[in-house]
């Protein structure tokens, strides 16, 4: 994934690692060049974002968010 650079996106995933972001259009060129010469980085990437975004934002592990925010002395684990 290719973002807007914001501090949102940085809380959620990793830049460089799992994601990559950009803060202009050229900037945004740039990367989508490189990231398409280089394969097996691109993959790995892929990878790392898909098992983070499945594992810790998914829409179980929100709902157990809002469940703890809104019953601050129930404690459960997922």
């Amino acid at each position: 994934m290719l973002h807007i650079d914001n501090e949102e996106v940085r809380d959620l995933f990793s830049v460089g690692t799992e994601i990559d972001t950009f803060s202009c259009v050229e900037e945004l060129s740039d990367k989508i060049d490189f990231y398409l010469t280089k394969d097996d980085l691109r993959r790995k990437m892929v990878a790392r974002a898909y098992a983070r975004a499945t594992s810790e934002h998914s829409y179980t592990r929100r709902a157990i968010e809002v469940d703890r925010a809104l019953h601050p002395l129930t404690i459960r684990e997922a």
